[in-house]
């Protein structure tokens, strides 16, 4: 009677106060059994026990209730929340950059073209050996850069001086390490300052992305430093590899000290009770202007409802749209930020791209494809189609015409798999030819893309400014190659003015032109006249409307 007893109390013990009721009732059994019903009662209870125990194990790993209204709800009484205080300032200026004259810091800025104008903003870090971060930092961007790019050099002192801010720069600008970096060592101070354990599912650095693709660069790029400085940090983002409930399990499970995703599935696990915001202080959105054209403007603003109002917020956008200032004003709480742009107001296109542009009859632009990658099978090359039905033309005809090269496609139809797969394989060296739609365009970031090729131009000129930027960056040269036919006389126009606008060399641009039988006449600044094209016929004449990708295109001509 007493070992039943004894046995019952220790699972009683064990069960804690889930299961009171159930082993209580066990315990009962076995105190009012007969002596010959000793070993029946035990087994009965210890059976109470074990169900009890299966309780337990199902309500831990229940998934909680899904709050779909949850962006909807009461706002958060942060007055009646007990919030930690945190380290906001995480920045020294080194003896370094001291010694430099303000004429020296405007010398700097007029040649990086740094436009801020905000009296707080300090100088900007010209060199790694002035950057507070750790030697082993250091001496890691030392091994891999010659030097902060522009919007580094400027941003990194703001962000680490605890100030919001509003960044613009042209594609390639090395924006990601701009916001990275401070992240880390913003997050550093608050775990050196930390007593007890670091609580799980609430992250301290929260960088929101518009896609996968985005949001696994910045994860990647985030790994060595975070490494080196011993953060941990997580990936939430969707698709067929990473599904949801998984995602919530490590979250709940796990402290997170930097969480990077996308704004969809950031939502979802905030939604799912697996990932809290409260302890978030170092908030950045990146790309915020293309988060709000891809209709996440309810995430956005559902988690800036859960994220304490004295963080820091870093908002880094291409465009500067109403929507985007109107999000602004939402989401600096904490007072207003510092408004940063490198380059003029115009258009920018980096300096170490040279672009070509050759005007081919549509039923040409195989061969003339074919004809500029042929000689560079060892170079990273990345082809660019307005629709996917091309994309899968375009993969078909390199691997039949050139087996010296190793291509895959990525566009909307392929499955997550499918384009995480050949993003990794054109990023490792597998592949050195990736065909891809606009999905690519824009801030991913593959290092030494030697070619980006335009199979057809794009229907705009920022997707023109952000196609030809995946390569020349970083400091590394590239080259932009840009099939043209009659269709593209509007676009032509304006890369033309953009370009001369920008200093560049219009040789190539001028000859595709003259070809074009366009004007192409320069008045300064004004932009090109347009003169009178001559029509196009047949095959050139062929309007590419089916944004969808659907429709077949006229048959292009093969050649033996």
């Amino acid at each position: 009677m007493a070992a039943g007893t004894a046995a019952v109390a220790a699972a009683l013990a064990a069960t804690a106060d889930v299961t009171t009721t159930m082993a209580g009732e066990a315990v009962t059994v076995v105190a009012t059994a007969s002596a010959v019903e000793t070993a029946a009662a035990t087994a009965i209870a210890m059976t109470l026990v074990a169900v009890a125990a299966l309780v337990v194990d199902a309500r831990m790993y229940a998934r909680p209730r899904y709050d779909e209204d949850l962006w909807e709800g009461e706002d958060v009484d942060w007055e009646g929340e007990e919030l930690t205080e945190y380290v906001k300032e995480c920045y020294d200026e080194s003896e370094l950059l001291n010694k430099l004259t303000d004429a020296d810091i405007e010398q700097y800025r007029k040649e990086k073209q740094i436009m801020v104008s905000d009296p707080r903003c300090p100088r900007p870090i010209m060199t790694f050996d002035m950057a507070p971060f750790s030697e082993q930092v250091r001496g890691w961007l030392n091994s891999k850069f010659a030097a902060p790019t522009p919007v580094q050099a400027q941003g990194w002192p703001i962000a680490m001086q605890g100030h919001n801010m509003v960044a613009r720069a042209v594609t390639g600008s090395g924006k990601t390490l701009g916001f990275i970096l401070p992240g880390l060592v913003h997050c550093q101070k608050q775990l050196d300052a930390l007593t007890g354990r670091e609580p799980t599912g609430r992250p301290i650095v929260l960088v929101v992305s518009p896609t996968r693709e985005l949001s696994t660069q910045i994860h990647v790029e985030c790994q060595k430093p975070a490494e080196i400085m011993g953060i941990k940090t997580t990936l939430v983002v969707g698709g067929d590899n990473h599904p949801a409930r998984e995602q919530a399990e490590i979250l709940r499970s796990e402290p997170i000290s930097v969480c990077i995703g996308t704004a969809g599935r950031l939502g979802d696990m905030v939604r799912r009770g697996a990932l809290k915001l409260n302890r978030v202080t170092y908030w950045v959105l990146d790309e915020a202007d293309r988060m709000l054209d891809m209709g996440f403007s309810r995430d956005i603003r559902g988690m800036n409802r859960f994220i304490r109002p004295t963080r820091q917020v870093l908002m880094w956008s291409a465009t500067w749209p109403s929507t985007v200032q109107g999000l602004a004003r939402e989401v600096f709480m904490s007072g207003d930020p510092i408004y940063l742009k490198i380059g003029t107001n115009e258009t920018q296109v980096v300096d170490t791209i040279n672009y070509e542009f050759r005007l081919v009859a549509y039923r040409d632009k195989d061969r003339a494809l074919i004809e500029k990658i042929a000689p560079i099978p060892d170079k990273r090359i990345l082809v660019f189609c307005n629709r996917k039905v091309d994309c899968e033309h375009v993969i078909q005809l390199v691997s039949n015409k050139l087996p010296q090269h190793r291509a895959a496609s990525t566009h909307g139809d392929k499955s997550n798999f499918e384009r995480e797969k050949a993003m990794k394989e054109f990023r490792d060296g597998v592949t050195n030819v990736l065909v891809a739609s606009d999905v690519l365009s824009r801030g991913i970031d593959v290092p030494k893309v030697a070619l980006v090729v335009n199979y057809d131009l794009p229907k705009d000129l920022e997707q023109f400014v952000h196609r030809s930027g995946r390569t020349g960056r970083a400091g590394c040269q590239g080259d932009s190659f840009n099939l043209v036919t009659d269709q593209d006389q509007s676009m032509m126009y304006q890369i033309g003015s953009m370009l001369e606008k920008n200093g560049r060399n219009m040789t190539s641009f001028q000859e595709c032109m003259q070809q074009m039988g366009c004007g192409y006449n320069n008045y300064g600044n004004d932009g090109y006249e347009t003169g009178e094209c001559e029509q196009p016929t047949g095959n050139q004449a062929w309007d590419d409307d089916d944004q969808a990708g659907n429709a077949e295109p006229p048959q292009a001509q093969c050649w033996d």
